[in-house]
């Protein structure tokens, strides 16, 4: 079940059942329990003006920290450990209302931006890896410098899965001089 139709079925529970207690303070007879109804009431209507404005104000407070989160994970993190991030955070992002949203965009862009950042280096070092077309030594050595510049901006965990191709080209250069 959707989250908001959790949440408006909750709010109306917690106004409703006070309500009917209310009402039956008015139809009981013994006083104990007119007592009992009339705080029942009063304590769960309290209990839902101090709960729902917390619970509401949680979607802001949960998408900041969750946004904290993923922003200290961006340059160490591999890349599919960073997509699963970002669309939890992107749920989050779509909970939150539009004057919000409006304000929360760009570090959801700059997340996003270091995220396609990331996935064209992995293509580029996929295509580099590949042994087609480096022939000659001149193209073996701009081959090595532009993967270890590629490699150098991905993130530990990335670069451990790379570190095997980027010596193999090492040593293919290294032969070939």
């Amino acid at each position: 079940m959707n989250s908001r139709v959790y949440s408006i079925i909750q709010l109306s529970l917690s106004i409703v059942t006070p309500l009917l207690l209310l009402l039956a303070y008015f139809i009981f007879d013994n006083p104990i329990l007119r007592l009992l109804s009339l705080a029942l009431s009063v304590a769960l209507f309290l209990l839902a003006f101090l709960y729902f404005p917390t619970k509401w104000s949680t979607s802001l407070r949960r998408f900041n920290s969750h946004l904290d989160r993923v922003q200290s994970l961006l340059f160490s993190e591999p890349l599919t450990t960073l997509k699963r991030e970002y669309e939890q955070l992107y749920h989050h992002y779509e909970s939150l209302s539009d004057d919000t949203k409006e304000k929360c965009y760009g570090p959801m862009l700059q997340i996003r931006g270091r995220i396609e950042e990331l996935l064209q280096s992995m293509k580029k070092l996929e295509t580099l890896a590949s042994d087609e077309g480096y022939d000659t030594l001149e193209k073996q050595r701009q081959r090595y410098e532009d993967m270890n510049e590629l490699y150098l901006k991905l993130p530990p965990k990335e670069q451990k899965h790379w570190a095997a191709h980027l010596r193999r080209v090492r040593e293919v250069l290294e032969k070939g001089s």
